[in-house]
């Protein structure tokens, strides 16, 4: 059930990106990048709708992650670029290459063989103190801190409480 509820809800974000694109189309080329482009947006009645699809989509993609594991309904949300794929051909009567449909296999195959190699299942419902440290340290915290306000410390409760004390006395005494 996860799996189609996922697939559905890329199917649906693909209808969304295209008809919040045809919203934009018509703004003027001097509303780009400026908030006079939101509120053309917000006046075309098929953007509006492709942001009521949106929220559709995100129910869709909750209820899939209620019924599954985020590693089994992650890797099926990619399929959205299939199903723009199809939306072109269909609705806009595009002619797809051999590029486009190659790259359509690559996803497909990526995909299966993705779902081959994980064989998602189950995991912890929290993660450690080193799992929060790899995922902040890796994947988040150095991307948008400068480096003169972030602190490291090793994987367990004790340095990092006494990191949040250093950081918290550097606040008070306003050298962060």
């Amino acid at each position: 059930m996860a799996i189609v509820l996922a697939a559905l809800a890329a199917f649906v974000n693909a209808i969304t990106s295209v008809l919040q694109r045809i919203g934009v189309e018509s703004a003027p080329e001097s509303s780009t990048l400026r908030p006079s482009l939101i509120t053309h947006a917000l006046r075309q009645g098929i953007w509006l709708a492709g942001f009521a699809l949106m929220l559709v989509q995100f129910g869709l993609q909750a209820t899939a992650l209620r019924a599954g594991q985020l590693s089994t309904v992650q890797p099926v949300l990619t399929t959205e670029l299939l199903f723009l794929l199809l939306i072109l051909a269909v609705w806009f009567r595009y002619r797809l290459g051999s590029r486009e449909w190659l790259g359509a296999l690559a996803v497909v195959a990526g995909l299966g063989g993705f779902f081959l190699a994980a064989r998602p299942h189950g995991g912890q419902a929290l993660p450690s103190a080193t799992g929060w440290v790899v995922a902040t340290a890796v994947g988040g915290i150095p991307e948008v801190l400068p480096p003169h306000i972030m602190r490291l410390a090793s994987p367990d409760a004790d340095a990092l409480a006494a990191e949040c004390v250093a950081a918290a006395d550097e606040c008070a005494a306003r050298r962060l």
